[in-house]
C-alpha cells in the first residue's frame, strides 16, 4: 500500500518519482531529481512495518527564496545584536567615564593646592571606593600641611623671641672686657673668673639658639653659667657630671638644652629647699639615641603641677638667665627632632626632680 503526496496531480509523474525512490533501494534519503519538469529536492522514508512510502518535494528555486530568507533574517538580527551592543556598551562606558571623570577633576583639584573634601565621587563600587580614599588622603595632606605650617610659626615665634631678648654683644663685650682688665690690675681673681664667665656665657648665647654644638661645648657653656651661680648663690650647690662614653663628647646637640635645666634646679629645687643640694648631670647611649639627664636633691614637684609642667609655653620667668623655660627646651626638641622626641619628668616631692631629654644620636 502507497501513500502519496505532492503538489502535482499527475499519476505518471508520481509513478516515475517512486520508481527512481525504490531503486534507490534505501529506508529513507533525499534526492535531487526533476518534478514536473523543474529542478526539485525530493525527501522520503519508507516505514518498515506497513511498507508505506511517504515523500516530499520541494523546487529548488523555492528553497532558494527560503534559505535568501534566513539569510537575511540572520544578518538583520546580527545588525540588531550589533546596534544594541554598542548603544549598550556607549551607556556602560558613559556611566563609567562620569564617575572617572569626576575623579580625576577632584585629584587634579587636590594637585592645586585645594584639599577640600568632594561626596559625588564616593560610592558603594570600586570607583567609589577609590574616591572615599582619595578624599580621606586629601583631608590627612591638609592636616599634616597645618601641623606643618603650625610648627613652622611657633618655631619663627621662638626664634624671634630669642632675637627680641639679645642685647647689643659688642657693647656688652667691650664693657665686660674693661671691667675684667681693671679686677686684673687690682688683682681680683673673683671678679676676673666671675667677668670671664659671664662674656664667655653671653657670647655663646648671642651665636644662635637653634644651632647645634657638640656636647663638650654645650658642657663649657653650663659650666660658664654654674660659676656666675655659685657666685650668686654663695656655693649653695654642687655640680656632678658623669659621660659614660668618651666619644659621647663629639655628639650634637642644641645649644642651650642643659643651661635651662640646670636653671630649673636650682631655682626651683636646690633653692627653696634652703640648704647645699647636688644637681647631677649624666649622658648615655641608648641604641641610636643620645639620652640627657639632670637630677638634683630639692624640693621636688607636686603631682597636681608635675601634669602641666611642659603645656605653657609663653610664660617664662623674669629673672630666667636664657629666657628658655622647660616648656620651650620641649618645643624646641619636638620643633628639630619630632613630636617622638621630648623632655621626660619624673619627680617625688621633697626628695628630687629629675629631667630627661632623648634626642637622635648625631656626629
Amino acid at each position: 500500500m502507497l501513500l502519496l503526496k505532492n503538489r502535482g496531480e499527475h499519476r505518471e509523474e508520481n509513478d516515475r518519482i517512486i520508481r527512481s525512490l525504490q531503486e534507490r533501494k534505501k529506508d529513507k534519503g533525499l534526492l535531487e531529481m526533476k518534478v514536473h519538469g523543474k529542478d526539485s529536492l525530493v525527501t522520503y522514508e519508507i516505514y518498515d512495518k506497513s511498507g508505506i512510502m511517504v515523500y516530499e518535494t520541494m523546487p529548488l528555486d523555492e528553497l532558494s527564496n527560503d534559505r535568501m530568507m534566513i539569510v537575511q533574517t540572520v544578518v538583520i538580527m546580527f545588525l540588531a545584536c550589533l546596534i544594541f551592543g554598542l548603544l549598550l556598551s556607549a551607556r556602560i562606558t558613559k556611566q563609567i567615564k562620569k564617575p572617572i571623570d569626576r575623579l580625576t577633576a577632584h585629584i587634579e583639584t587636590i594637585a592645586a593646592g585645594n584639599f577640600i573634601r568632594d561626596d559625588s565621587i564616593e560610592g558603594e563600587d570600586e570607583i567609589g571606593r577609590v574616591g572615599c580614599v582619595v578624599n580621606d588622603m586629601a583631608l590627612r595632606i591638609k592636616e599634616l600641611m597645618d601641623q606643618q605650617l603650625k610648627a613652622e610659626k611657633e618655631k619663627g615665634d621662638l626664634e624671634l623671641k630669642m632675637l627680641q631678648a639679645q642685647i647689643n654683644p659688642h657693647f656688652l663685650y667691650n664693657t665686660l672686657d674693661s671691667i675684667r682688665w681693671i679686677a686684673v690690675i687690682q688683682k681680683n681673681s673673683g671678679i676676673v673668673k666671675m667677668v670671664t664667665a659671664l662674656s664667655g656665657l653671653l657670647k655663646n648665647m648671642t651665636k644662635g639658639f637653634n644651632e647645634k654644638v657638640t656636647l663638650k661645648k654645650e658642657l663649657e657653656f653650663l659650666n660658664d653659667y654654674v660659676t656666675i651661680e655659685k657666685v650668686k648663690y654663695v656655693e649653695l650647690f654642687d655640680l656632678e657630671i658623669q659621660v659614660d662614653d668618651p666619644g659621647l663628647y663629639e655628639a650634637k646637640v642644641i645649644k642651650l638644652t642643659l643651661q635651662p635645666l640646670v636653671e630649673n634646679a636650682i631655682f626651683n629645687g636646690i633653692e627653696p629647699k634652703g640648704r647645699h643640694g647636688i644637681i647631677k648631670i649624666r649622658a648615655s647611649r641608648q641604641e641610636d639615641m643620645l639620652v640627657l639627664t639632670v637630677r638634683d636633691n630639692g624640693v621636688g614637684i607636686p603631682k597636681e603641677r608635675l601634669k602641666t609642667l611642659l603645656e605653657n609655653t609663653e610664660k617664662v620667668k623674669g629673672n630666667s638667665m636664657s629666657g628658655i623655660g622647660l616648656p620651650n627646651v620641649d618645643r624646641r626638641i619636638k620643633l628639630n627632632y619630632g613630636e617622638s622626641y621630648s623632655l621626660m619628668v619624673d619627680s617625688t616631692e621633697g626628695k628630687f626632680t629629675e629631667i630627661t631629654v632623648t634626642m637622635p644620636l648625631e656626629f
